[in-house]
């Protein structure tokens, strides 16, 4: 899949891996270019001048606290334009605090509140699902952000929506201390 990004920085580099349950798009098709918007108004401009040239949007319009608690809502035109033209709309949910991640990982009270926040969401919008966006995560909760996207995905699948998880990493801060990436990639991959 090709990743398009506003805010992609070609300085820097970066892995990114994208893992999908394989019903982000209609049909089984495979995305061949999913365009990352942000909510600054170039890159909604960018997406509306070049909606027909993508086929699937990952905008960034969700936050999720340490609590499960989801806020954020769809731009009405972005959204108006990505139903009128069928495009697949897969918000990402993120959270950048490594205190506040680590009990959200803790509290399957508060994953389960988010997983209803994001089955109501893609419900109330015609999402096909959500992507997670977890950044600067202690490497020793590895296997807790593994249980939470398995989680989060059985829940998904369940309702008909599809989760991904987007990890991104300095490629100089990889592998972890002792050898061991931020996440289990192949465990992540088995359960999207």
């Amino acid at each position: 899949m090709k990743l398009l990004s506003e805010t992609h920085n070609e300085t820097t580099p970066f892995l990114d891996l994208l893992f999908s349950h394989g019903s982000s798009l209609p049909h089984g098709r495979a995305a061949r270019g999913a365009f990352y918007m942000t909510r600054s108004p170039d890159s909604i401009r960018s997406f509306l001048a070049h909606s027909s040239q993508i086929d699937l949007l990952v905008p960034t319009w969700y936050q999720v606290d340490e609590n499960g608690l989801v806020t954020g809502a769809p731009d009405p035109a972005v959204l108006k334009r990505a139903h009128d033209e069928k495009l697949p709309v897969m918000p990402i949910i993120s959270l950048m605090n490594k205190k506040e991640f680590h009990t959200l990982l803790t509290s399957a009270a508060a994953q389960a509140h988010m997983n209803e926040a994001m089955i109501r969401e893609s419900r109330l919008n015609g999402y096909t699902g959500f992507q997670f966006d977890f950044e600067e995560v202690d490497w020793t909760d590895r296997d807790l952000l593994t249980a939470l996207v398995k989680t989060s995905a059985e829940a998904m699948h369940a309702a008909g929506f599809a989760i991904d998880h987007r990890h991104r990493a300095q490629c100089a801060r990889l592998p972890r201390p002792g050898g061991i990436f931020q996440v289990d990639v192949h465990r992540l991959a088995r359960r999207l």
